[in-house]
């Protein structure tokens, strides 16, 4: 027996596939709302003040990074800087920016480098007070300049620049990383919210899906063979961005149909229940409430469940 088509295990997939189009719709409509407010630049920004802050010079690094015209000619408007500065280019701003700001100006140290960018970055790592920052900066300097093992002095220059460039690009990447984790986090929270308020409008109340589909055999089927049809259409690839591109208006406007789910504005609590006992609202928002966890957790982790119970598909003798 092929514990797939277990009448319960069946409900609990279409429940499940029910939550990775819902987490698709209400990802899309965060994705525009983060794109039209620079959302992910605006989270970047605050994050790189805020870890490049250096409070023993009275400087903040990522202000005048993105004060630098090579990265305000990437931002749309002020209050929407953007969040795609490429490594290499933070790397060298920053060397710039740090050799020619005036604190170091003002008082520059000589040294032997002829590169005046290089000259200046150095003159600010004897110029500069002890911070997390300059500690950092020093730190990146002094291994840039032990790693060089070359006899001519422009070739020197060159490479002690290019390994101090690699040093803070290998900095910025992690940092990045980290970010987008944080911003994932940050997200979460949002989708929850949207998700909350849009089940509640269109009615994708879990409790009643699950219900729903343990008395309409038919749904359930309609919705098991969209996912596996789905499955074959993208060579069991289930990325948000395949997910997106595979499932279509078509698509969820014939599946709607022909499983003929209770979803949709006619079905909704300011519509189709207006005279109802408090029992039953109080189970219609705990629903709506499991909903919006389930749309929070993204569709890629749906289809992951989704992908691994397939998998693991066991027959029952």
């Amino acid at each position: 027996m092929d514990v797939l088509n277990i009448p319960l295990v069946q409900v609990m997939l279409s429940v499940i596939i029910s939550w990775a189009l819902f987490a698709i719709f209400i990802s899309l409509i965060q994705e525009s709302i983060a794109q039209i407010m620079a959302e992910r630049g605006r989270f970047l920004k605050a994050y790189l003040l805020k870890q490049l802050q250096d409070d023993s010079n009275g400087i903040n690094w990522a202000n005048l990074v993105y004060l630098h015209g090579a990265v305000d000619l990437l931002t749309r408007e002020t209050n929407k800087p953007t969040n795609d500065i490429n490594p290499r280019l933070f790397a060298e701003v920053l060397i710039e920016v740090v050799g020619s700001a005036h604190i170091v100006q003002a008082t520059l140290q000589k040294n032997n480098y002829v590169n005046p960018t290089l000259a200046n970055f150095k003159s600010a790592m004897q110029t500069l007070k002890q911070s997390d920052v300059t500690s950092f900066l020093r730190l990146s300097m002094s291994n840039a300049e032990l790693q060089l093992n070359t006899t001519t002095p422009d070739a020197i220059e060159s490479g002690i620049y290019n390994q101090l460039a690699l040093q803070i690009e290998n900095w910025y990447k992690e940092f990045v990383e980290r970010v987008n984790l944080w911003y994932k986090k940050r997200m979460r929270k949002k989708l929850f919210i949207i998700g909350l308020i849009l089940s509640i409008i269109i009615n994708v109340d879990s409790i009643q899906l699950f219900n729903y589909f343990r008395v309409t055999p038919k749904s359930r089927t309609a919705v098991v063979n969209y996912y596996t049809e789905y499955i074959a259409n993208t060579d069991s690839s289930h990325s948000a961005i395949d997910a997106k591109t595979a499932i279509t208006q078509e698509s969820l406007d014939s599946l709607v149909k022909v499983a003929d789910l209770p979803v949709g504005f006619d079905y909704s609590i300011f519509k189709a229940y207006p005279k109802r006992n408090t029992r039953f609202f109080v189970w219609k928002i705990v629903g709506f409430i499991i909903t919006g966890f389930a749309g929070c957790f993204g569709a890629p982790f749906w289809f992951d469940v989704l992908k691994k119970a397939y998998s693991k598909n066991i027959k029952l003798s």
